[in-house]
């Protein structure tokens, strides 16, 4: 469902109408995610902040300080920072060839 949440805020930001099935399946999910780029600092900004956070937290824990602890929750933060490394055309190559995993032939080929 955060899935979902999000495909609902990157379809407000390209003024798309946010319809869609409640019963999506997750690959059609993922893949709108990949193919639709969102425009606008928002997500950066939303991810520059949550660092900025953690950072201040390790500092203070560091210090001795009561951390008051902020977690993210759930998929959407981490969703967030998927679409600010992948929005970029050479990042998003990167990304994906990260997760591409060679096959034990494709291994002993490439030797």
């Amino acid at each position: 469902s955060d899935f979902k949440e999000d495909i609902k805020r990157g379809k407000a930001i390209l003024g798309m109408k946010p319809k869609g099935s409640p019963k999506m399946k997750l690959s059609v999910v993922l893949d709108w995610l990949v193919d639709n780029v969102l425009p606008g600092d928002d997500d950066w900004t939303f991810v520059l902040d949550k660092v900025a956070s953690f950072l201040k937290v390790s500092s203070d824990v560091a210090d001795g300080k009561p951390s008051g602890s902020q977690k993210w929750v759930g998929i959407v933060p981490y969703l967030r920072l998927i679409h600010c490394i992948t929005d970029k055309d050479d990042a998003k190559v990167s990304f994906l060839r990260l997760l591409s995993v060679e096959t034990r032939k494709e291994v002993q080929e490439r030797k």
